[in-house]
């Protein structure tokens, strides 16, 4: 089915914006593209090829490119499909980028119910209840998590795209501009959707973020995000110098491990601090042999997990 790209504001290419503190909404698309929701029509296929399908694909990314640092203030999506089961939810997340160029660590994001997604392939807006800090290169993703093992009869969803050949040739070579997370329970398995996971479309993700370009995140809110069991609060003192703490609390037990990533994805930092019961708690981070930058810090709750933004001088 073919649709036309309805205006979301100022969709602009992934150049940069000449005005900090203004909110502008980045699209890869090229303008004047129509938009349409590729489906699997195999033998034995069902499904949308960036939704709920037969190859039981769960998350879809689009990666963007930036100059410096902005704060991401939400999304703006089309989406298409059916559902029986109305709180089901889906997510809307805000990844950085990896090293080998495909998502990496969650920084954030946004969990709806079914019934109210606007399902009909018009622009639909996702704001985050807190901004998320980006730097450089980051993905946006539509999560419909894993499906393969019921509670889902009757449910097809999916993320329309650009029409085929909407993606360059000369940004092709670009590995993980879209990438796709497959089904596996022991980690986030990422593909690159073009060259790994046999759908050599040339076309980008209707996933259009919302962006203040140079912004920071000031001030101190509680909470900063809530995950089902898990609420992740503003780290102190940030900028930090030789230590900062985390705060985070629990509404039920649960096994929590603590990580810091740089911005180009490498592990610098885990703990697994074991199970820990129902409260506020807060974890003191020496930093002193980190040099002088931007780092991604994360909480993980069982199956949760939420990640905020340090700053070290």
């Amino acid at each position: 089915m073919i649709r036309q790209l309805i205006c979301v504001g100022a969709i602009v290419l992934i150049t940069p914006l000449l005005y900090a503190q203004e909110i502008d909404t980045l699209s890869n698309i090229p303008d004047g593209n129509t938009l349409y929701s590729p489906e699997y029509s195999g033998p034995g296929q069902w499904g949308y090829v960036l939704g709920q399908n037969s190859s039981f694909r769960q998350q879809f990314a689009e990666k963007y490119d930036i100059e410096g640092e902005a704060i991401v203030k939400g999304l703006i999506v089309h989406l298409n499909g059916t559902y029986e089961n109305p709180e089901n939810y889906v997510e809307f997340n805000v990844y950085q980028v990896a090293s080998n160029g495909l998502p990496g660590s969650r920084i954030g994001g946004r969990q709806l119910f079914y019934k109210d997604l606007d399902l009909s392939g018009n622009a639909m807006t996702v704001t985050f209840a807190s901004p998320l800090p980006v730097a450089n290169s980051f993905f946006v993703t539509f999560n419909v998590l894993d499906y393969l093992h019921g509670g889902f009869e009757g449910d097809t969803l999916g993320l329309m795209a650009g029409e085929p050949g909407s993606r360059q040739e000369s940004d092709l070579k670009n590995f993980g501009r879209n990438a796709v997370q497959a089904h596996n329970h022991a980690r986030e398995d990422w593909k690159d959707f073009h060259t790994q996971n046999f759908t050599p479309i040339a076309t980008h993700f209707a996933l259009f973020p919302m962006v203040e370009l140079g912004g920071t995140i000031t001030g101190v809110e509680r909470p900063l995000m809530t995950q089902q069991q898990l609420t992740l609060f503003p780290t102190y003192p940030n900028p930090a110098t030789n230590e900062f703490t985390i705060n985070y609390s629990l509404s039920k037990a649960s096994n929590i491990s603590i990580h810091i990533h740089d911005l180009q994805g490498r592990q610098l930092y885990w703990k697994n601090l074991g199970v820990q019961t129902v409260g506020e708690y807060q974890q003191g981070i020496n930093i002193q042999n980190f040099p002088g930058g931007t780092y991604i810090y994360g909480v993980e709750s069982d199956n949760m997990k939420l990640t905020g933004k340090v700053f070290v001088k």
